[in-house]
């Protein structure tokens, strides 16, 4: 049966007599989804030729479009076939390495230079994104040698950044879905596959021991140990090293740190690594956005708060609120009326504290109708209000 499949799909390449466009066949049986722009770069052909080579494509009813209609993807039948008969171990190495490189810098070129982080990362939640991660990330863990530590690297800080965006306050389908295509991903054979099996595990680990939204706070200490052993087995198993002059490795660096120093934090506010922490993540970040400051300066307000530093977290609040209302981003100023709130309750000023909760309540709202409501949105306006409610509501009858 298997000859005879064979043979059915020698039969359906020799259908054309163009040798240009059946090895371009055989070059995209070596990937799922591709477009013309993936074509010329693998074939190294004009933009002329290669969109006449697409358009002959669409003639074979095993070349279909993609469910966003971005792609075009050959029958995985047919390039199963057409991959193990026609394409060899080098050109196939080849591809992978051209393909990842293509789909990572569409992943990237969908940040728009004039927007922050906070408001290009919408784009984590966009089906179509999400496509173009997959398809980047199966062909990153196809990678060999040093390109593997490359491939690893960009999938933490594509990871990261959703466990930052909403992963770390409630469960993230995204980055749920990295975690499980990565391990799925990585075959038995690979040469590496027990490295990358211990660091996705590293990165599993993460994902599923983070105490998420407010019960960080809530966290026991033996909770707070383990994730910060795993946030740095994350870095050290992936290989990363001393890469200073790396943007995806500083960048990677850089949130976890503002995640290590959360966890710091809660387990000692008044250790001084954390303020060393906070520095280093500031220091990391900082050239490529300032909006990451803006949360760095965040943590930094609700530390004094830890510290019963009452005015001087008043202070980091009032003047967060102010210098980053540029952003645009009411999550980031809900939560420093939050901590200022905090502060003057502590202090026993009761009547400004209702107003800064009210603040934050606002600010909340309009966070979450700014865009279509989803469950991050949804945790974080009900957690400012539940603050509020805590405080105000009766006690109940014992």
């Amino acid at each position: 049966l298997a000859e005879k499949l064979e043979e059915l799909v020698e039969r359906i390449f020799r259908a054309t007599d163009n040798a240009e466009l059946r090895h371009a066949l055989y070059s995209l049986c070596a990937t799922r989804y591709f477009d013309a722009a993936l074509l010329m770069r693998l074939l190294g052909t004009d933009k002329s030729h290669t969109d006449t080579l697409m358009d002959e494509m669409r003639q074979f009813s095993f070349v279909t479009e993609n469910g966003t209609h971005e792609f075009l993807t050959i029958s995985p039948f047919v390039r199963r076939i057409g991959l193990a008969e026609h394409t060899d171990g080098a050109r196939r190495a080849e591809i992978h390495v051209m393909a990842a490189e293509y789909f990572y810098d569409l992943i990237c070129a969908e940040v728009d230079e004039d927007q922050s982080w906070a408001q290009s990362g919408y784009r984590l939640e966009d089906r179509r994104f999400q496509v173009r991660e997959r398809e980047w990330l199966f062909h990153a863990s196809r990678l060999t040698g040093r390109q593997r530590r490359t491939g690893r690297l960009e999938i933490a800080r594509l990871f990261l950044d959703g466990f930052w965006w909403w992963g770390c306050y409630v469960p993230f389908p995204f980055c749920e879905e990295i975690l499980v295509d990565w391990m799925s991903a990585v075959s038995d054979d690979s040469q590496e596959s027990a490295e990358d099996r211990e660091w996705g595990q590293a990165l599993r680990a993460v994902y599923d021991t983070f105490p998420r939204g407010n019960r960080l706070e809530r966290a026991s200490r033996a909770e707070l140990v383990t994730v910060r052993r795993y946030l740095r087995q994350l870095w050290d198993r992936g290989g990363f090293g001393n890469q200073e002059d790396n943007a995806d490795a500083r960048h990677v660096r850089g949130i976890v740190d503002i995640f290590l120093a959360d966890v710091l934090r809660y387990l000692n506010p008044a250790d001084r690594r954390v303020d060393q922490t906070l520095d280093d993540a500031t220091e990391l970040l900082a050239e490529e956005d300032e909006y990451f400051v803006g949360w760095i300066d965040f943590q930094r307000a609700d530390l004094r708060l830890q510290r019963a530093e009452w005015e001087q977290a008043r202070s980091r609040a009032r003047q967060g609120a102010q210098q980053y209302a540029k952003f645009d981003d009411h999550e980031l100023i809900a939560n420093f009326h939050r901590v200022d709130a905090d502060a003057l309750w502590a202090q026993g000023e009761t009547g400004p504290a209702l107003d800064g909760y009210a603040r934050a309540i606002l600010h909340g709202y309009v966070a979450q109708v700014a865009g279509s409501p989803d469950a991050y949105t949804n945790a974080f306006q009900q957690e400012m209000a539940d603050r509020c409610l805590e405080r105000t509501a009766p006690p109940s009858a014992p």
